[in-house]
């Protein structure tokens, strides 16, 4: 049971670390194009498309519910036996 909270509790400074880095000369230009490109759409534009994507993304996970195939347990049939 120790080597498994060793492992969560290094893999939790590592990201800790990601998250607290500066943020690179890239990640700052970025930054900048995506603040300007925010400013020029109209706030009404900035709200409809922000709505669009975020209930395209929830049909998606509703629907995956449906579409994703139950995997097959080997060695258990329908009806209770084994194969």
């Amino acid at each position: 049971m120790r080597n498994y909270e060793d492992r969560v509790i290094a893999e939790l400074t590592l990201w800790q670390r990601k998250m607290t880095r500066k943020p690179s000369l890239v990640g700052k230009y970025t930054k900048g194009i995506q603040i300007k490109v925010n400013n020029l759409i109209p706030d009404k534009i900035h709200t409809l498309l922000t709505n669009t994507i975020k209930n395209m993304v929830q049909a998606t996970l509703v629907g995956s519910q449906y579409t994703t195939r139950v995997p097959r347990l080997e060695g258990v049939s329908w009806r209770g036996g084994r194969d």
